[in-house]
This record gives structure tokens, sequence and C-alpha cells, in this order.
């Protein structure tokens, strides 16, 4: 699971359809929110990537080349969320 900050130009950009897109990845939105401060836009996204490991770490490289703010706050093992 990542935490993602947006602030400015990156708000307004689709990184979550490039994710798919590009790196053949599932990408689970469980929290989002956009607010403006002085008419500049930031938010927060907090997302689960699933999909290939290899995938998966270019499209942290892909996250971090879009200057966003990228914090790791866990794992979830696939099988076992399934599970319970």
């Amino acid at each position: 699971m990542l935490r993602l900050s947006f602030i400015g130009e990156s708000a307004n950009e689709p990184v979550i359809a490039g994710l798919i897109r590009r790196f053949n990845i599932n990408v689970n939105i469980l929290f989002g929110n956009i607010d403006h401060l002085q008419n500049t836009p930031f938010g927060t996204l907090i997302v689960e990537l699933s999909g290939a490991d290899s995938a998966i770490q270019e499209a942290l490289k892909y996250i971090n080349a879009k200057k966003l703010g990228i914090e790791v706050i866990g794992y979830v093992a696939g099988h076992a969320r399934a599970a319970g």
C-alpha cells in the first residue's frame, strides 16, 4: 500500500490511469482526498498495487519521476486479504 501526495500541477495528471496502462498492474484506490490552498490543489491517495513484482517496481519508478510524494505504508499479501 502506498500513500501518494499530489500538489499543484501533479494533482491534475491522470497518474493512476498511467500506472494501469503502462505497467499492466491493478491499482485499488482505498482512500482519496483533494483540496485547495490559496488556489493550489493538493491531495492524497492511498492505493494498493498488485501485479508482477517487476511491473510494480517499474511503476514505483514512474511515480517517483512524476515528482509525487510517495510513502510505502504497508504490504498486503493478496491471498491473505482474500481470506480474511
